[in-house]
């Protein structure tokens, strides 16, 4: 009985086993009638896209180059809040007048021997060239009087002002944000020969975020922090006949009531 019975289960194996292999077959060619190796799943194969190996994912962002630096072409000058543009150039015993509010201290009138503008000197005559292109290091913070907390060079956006006198001792008009670093270049004359130049316009932060800028002989202009939003140097052309550059403040009157230093030197840009 027991090789009788052997071979019935042998016999079963083998059965099982035959049937396994058809139901592996089955599924085999099941699977491939459903990739695509020639079959079809009822539907149309999704579309391939072919993909470019030096592609750059979404959230991935390519290295930047690193930013060349512009050479140091000065010392690093203070200049304090109450630094009048318009009292760059002028001698000593000059005045501007302007009209105040009953809010602020009665002393209206700014002197060129208290609120002058700060002369830069170059380190490097050729860096002070016509056409060379000048950038700006700034540091510190400034306010227009004692009831406002300090702002850094840039200014405080929200207050957006022009000059009470408009252009005024052979210097434009500028509308810029209050406290913030301009600056105005002069020829070795006396300014008040200078017939003011159209005013530029700082109001927007676009406007702020200029890569290069031209200014002429007496039109100020905005330097701020000397970078842009995305941390670029702002960049400013020397015209033609510039012997001098002053760094000054914006305000709109009375700059003698203002508190406050910023720091600022000049760059030069090689080409």
């Amino acid at each position: 009985m027991w090789p009788n019975k052997e071979l019935a289960v042998g016999d079963r194996k083998l059965a099982a086993c035959h049937c396994a292999s058809a139901v592996l077959l089955i599924l085999l060619l099941s699977a491939c009638k459903s990739t695509q190796f020639g079959g079809t799943s009822g539907r149309e194969p999704g579309r391939v896209v072919q993909t470019d190996p030096r592609a750059v994912g979404p959230n991935v962002q390519p290295p930047i180059a690193a930013e060349k630096i512009p050479q140091s072409c000065s010392q690093e000058y203070e200049v304090p809040a109450t630094a009048n543009p318009y009292l760059a150039g002028m001698p000593e015993s000059a005045t501007l007048t302007y009209q105040v509010t009953s809010s602020d201290p009665q002393s209206p009138t700014d002197r060129a021997n208290g609120q002058a503008p700060i002369l830069i000197v170059p380190s490097n005559a050729g860096c002070f060239s016509p056409g060379s292109v000048l950038a700006f290091t700034v540091s510190g913070g400034i306010t227009h009087n004692n009831q406002n907390g300090q702002s850094d060079a840039n200014g405080d956006a929200r207050v957006i002002v022009s000059h009470q006198l408009g252009g005024v001792n052979g210097k434009s008009d500028i509308t810029a944000p209050i406290d913030s670093l301009i600056g105005v270049f002069l020829n070795d004359s006396d300014p008040r020969q200078l017939v003011p130049t159209a005013k530029l316009d700082f109001s927007t932060p676009a406007s702020r975020d200029y890569k290069l800028l031209s200014p002429q002989l007496g039109q100020i202009f905005f330097i701020g922090t000397g970078r842009t939003a995305a941390g670029e140097y702002r960049q400013v052309t020397v015209p033609v006949g510039a012997t001098r550059l002053y760094f000054a403040t914006m305000d709109t009157y009375q700059w003698n009531n203002n508190e406050g230093s910023l720091r600022g030197s000049i760059r030069f840009q090689s080409l």
